[in-house]
Order: C-alpha cells, then sequence, then structure tokens
C-alpha cells in the first residue's frame, strides 16, 4: 500500500499546512443515503485534513480553553474524547443540563 501513496506530495501538504507528522490515515466516506448523518462533540489527537466533494458539511469549532465548558469525559474514561454535550439537544434543554 505504501507505494501508491505519493508520500512527496503528502509531505509538502503537511509542511505548507503547518501539521504535525504524519500518524495516521484515516477515509470516511459516505453516499447520497447518508444525509443527516453527524458524529459527537469530539476532539482529535490527530490534525485533520478534510475534503468535501459534494454536498454539505457543517462544522462548529472550539478553542482548546473552551474544553472545560464542554463537558469532557473523564480522562481514562471510554469516552474520554468525546463531550457529554449532546449539540443535537434544544438550547434550552442544554441550558438546564449544562448549566456552565
Amino acid at each position: 500500500y505504501r507505494t501508491s501513496l505519493n508520500w512527496a506530495l503528502l509531505q509538502n501538504i503537511i509542511t505548507v499546512a503547518g501539521l504535525g507528522p504524519y500518524k495516521v490515515t484515516q477515509l470516511f466516506v459516505g453516499t447520497a443515503n447518508t444525509v443527516g448523518a453527524r458524529s459527537t462533540l469530539h476532539f482529535d489527537h490527530n490534525d485533520n485534513v478534510y475534503m468535501q466533494v459534494s454536498g454539505v458539511k457543517r462544522w462548529i469549532l472550539f478553542a482548546p480553553s473552551d474544553t472545560p465548558y464542554l463537558y469532557p469525559h473523564p480522562v481514562h474514561h471510554e469516552l474520554d474524547r468525546r463531550s457529554k454535550l449532546d449539540l443535537a439537544m434544544p438550547p434550552m434543554e442544554l441550558r438546564r443540563r449544562f448549566p456552565r
């Protein structure tokens, strides 16, 4: 598999984008049937490069300094990269359950 990847191009993207060292590759593919698919509020340990071929993707980004207000699970919890918040909740329900 390594011979099919253009490592020089990848290294150029990493350098130009100011990303950290290459660690892992993940490919997420959706179809027209995945309309409405979403991921929970989380953080990634690795840098991300995102390419949208068609359709729409909504991103909500938070500064690292906002972490305490995003109700993360405790470190070493099985969901420690995810928030307890469900941003799909109505705003009033979010405020009631998570007042900070």
